[in-house]
């Protein structure tokens, strides 16, 4: 596979940072409204791999009560772990000739 494949189209983008800072914004909201007196008591924990966070996220996250962790810790299990394990489990003794064949297989 080309390096310039791993942005393939077919994987959709549709988190972008103004969704993330609205979902937060929502979180803090029903946090202060079931549990005013745990505000303070929370700790979020965010992947906090810099290439990932966008700036106006990690100052909106700054604000909160955070776990910092390294970028991809090796000491933390993936939390699609789940995933992973299925997917591999479908692909196992599949072989594509191109990445068509894949992205096809993929979207049935």
């Amino acid at each position: 596979m080309k390096k310039e494949e791993v942005g393939h189209p077919f994987i959709p983008t549709n988190l972008n940072s103004d969704v993330y800072l609205a979902q937060l914004d929502r979180l803090e909201a029903a946090i202060k409204a079931k549990h005013p007196r745990k505000k303070n008591h929370i700790v979020f924990h965010h992947d906090n791999a810099r290439p990932d966070v966008e700036g106006r996220v990690f100052q909106s996250i700054k604000e909160w009560n955070l776990l910092e962790l390294p970028p991809y810790s090796p000491t933390e299990a993936p939390t699609d772990y789940h995933v992973n394990r299925s997917l591999k489990n479908w692909q196992m003794g599949k072989v594509y000739n191109d990445l068509d064949e894949l992205v096809a297989d993929i979207k049935v």
